[in-house]
């Protein structure tokens, strides 16, 4: 084991490469988690100001006397008001609890476990590099047989260790992964499922709301204004 050439922290190739990747990712998820908390609060505040709206379209209902113009605002009120029911649920709830805790779940199971077992590997080669350079000393400045047998046993401790938790991470790297991608499939899925129920649920209230403006008549409405006018002079 003495003989072989041993990794340094100077060419840990694999420990550098591992160590970008995981950073990175756990960069990213940061930036998804944060962005994603904004969008939630946009959704909350752009959920109240449409709930106003859907009141304001219930006044003007109320307050419209040309029937078929009042039933176009009462239709756009409720379409609106059902919207909001959609969007407190899927865009904010759902994207809130089920895409952040997604998000936290791949940083806490995946991502810190990982740069643990990075940060034990980087320990375990420094601990090789001193138990090297220890033995080295030794060997050269004449110490005692027993310093040099000992030192010699201490760097085959530390050089089997390092194997140790080079192989355990290798293999937890596999499998870390295998775990990282499934899971942003599945967060993406989450976030874009979670959009197109929204946005169809968006056409579908939007579209019956539309067609009741097929019925409204601006020549009717002064049809109609004309004949209350007349009604109302008779009246006088």
């Amino acid at each position: 084991m003495l003989g072989r050439k041993r990794e340094t922290m100077v060419d840990d190739q694999m420990g550098h490469v591992v160590a970008e990747r995981v950073g990175s990712f756990g960069k990213c998820v940061d930036g998804l988690h944060s962005a994603a908390a904004a969008v939630v609060r946009t959704e909350v505040s752009s959920g109240k100001k449409h709930a106003a709206l859907s009141e304001e379209l219930k006044e003007a209902a109320s307050l419209e006397h040309y029937e078929a113009l009042k039933i176009a605002f009462a239709a756009l009120s409720d379409s609106v008001n059902e919207l909001e029911l959609h969007r407190s649920n899927v865009l904010v709830n759902r994207l809130d609890n089920t895409f952040q805790k997604k998000l936290a779940d791949i940083k806490l199971l995946a991502v810190k476990p990982t740069k643990m077992l990075v940060e034990e590997r980087v320990s375990a080669l420094r601990s090789v590099s001193k138990a090297q350079s220890q033995f080295d000393i030794a060997s050269t400045k004449g110490a005692k047989e027993a310093t040099i047998e000992a030192r010699r046993e201490k760097l085959e401790d530390e050089e089997k260790r390092c194997k140790h938790v080079s192989e355990y991470l290798e293999t937890n790297l596999l499998k870390y992964e295998e775990r990282r991608v499934t899971d942003c499939v599945g967060l993406l899925n989450e976030y874009i499922k979670a959009n197109i129920f929204f946005h169809c649920r968006a056409i579908e209230a939007l579209t019956r709301a539309s067609k009741t403006l097929h019925s409204v008549d601006s020549q009717e409405a002064v049809d109609n204004l004309r004949e209350t006018l007349k009604q109302a002079k008779t009246s006088d």
